[in-house]
């Protein structure tokens, strides 16, 4: 299954491909998912744009692509190699409601409801 901690890691991973690096640290990963919450988007027909945002340290970064090629892991986890065993949130989904009985199954796609903290970023 995926979470937000996917979302942070892959976030954390697109950025130290670029000019910022981050580690595996504590504190790094608290960073990484500030700015995760505060500036992640699920990407839908518009374009998101590029926003700044200034580091504790005062470094300034800028997450353009980043903002949302993060949570897409959580309808595309092929888009991060470590991810590939993965099932989407659409697929986990789709096979929970197909394994129960057929006359049910109409009723469960009216009453999705997800929830959790991924689900708070703007799109979703």
């Amino acid at each position: 299954e995926l979470a937000g901690n996917d979302i942070t890691i892959r976030l954390r991973d697109l950025l130290s491909n670029g000019q910022y690096r981050f580690k595996n640290s504590l504190a790094d990963n608290e960073l990484v998912s500030y700015l995760k919450e505060s500036l992640c988007a699920v990407k839908a027909d518009e374009e998101i744009g590029a926003k700044p945002i200034t580091l504790p340290d005062g470094r300034t970064i800028e997450l353009k692509d980043e903002r949302h090629e993060a949570p897409e892991i959580l309808f595309t986890p092929t888009v991060d190699p470590s991810h590939m065993l993965k099932q989407s949130t659409q697929d986990i989904v789709y096979e929970s409601i197909s394994d129960c009985q057929n006359e049910m199954r109409r009723e469960l796609y009216q009453s999705i409801v997800l929830s959790g903290g991924s689900t708070q970023l703007p799109g979703f």
